[in-house]
């Protein structure tokens, strides 16, 4: 009976995924976390797939091209590139905080299984 309630919540969360347009990933995509490169290609696609539903994209890029530049001066300055870094860390998570789909008013959580079978589901409608 766990097997059958954990394979109903795997198909109902595949079709949630499906309906969104599926999910994609690129294995062969070597571009490390947490730096500018990687946030401004996650900013780009935001603007991308969202449009006006991310009202403040192209805001948010502009400001990461200035802390960009900033990250640029005085390599050798390691209070300046500390105060450049901390700036950067609360910028990038405001931006990123600001994804359309981190806007929800529910959540639903379901557990189904037990022991090694256990899954959990997380939805936000």
């Amino acid at each position: 009976m766990r097997t059958i309630i954990a394979c109903c919540c795997f198909l109902l969360l595949a079709s949630v995924a499906a309906a969104q347009g599926g999910m994609k990933f690129n294995r062969n995509d070597k571009v490390p976390f947490n730096t500018s490169e990687s946030v401004r290609r996650a900013l780009e696609d935001m603007v991308k797939t969202f449009g006006d539903k991310y009202p403040k994209g192209a805001e948010y890029l502009k400001r990461l091209g200035e802390i960009e530049k900033k990250l640029n001066q005085k390599k050798n300055d390691p209070k300046y590139q500390a105060e450049v870094q901390a700036e950067f860390a609360g910028f990038r998570r405001e931006a990123l905080l600001a994804n359309p789909l981190l806007d929800f008013d529910k959540n639903f959580f379901f557990f189904c299984g037990g022991g090694s079978d256990t899954i959990f589901l997380f939805f936000s409608i």
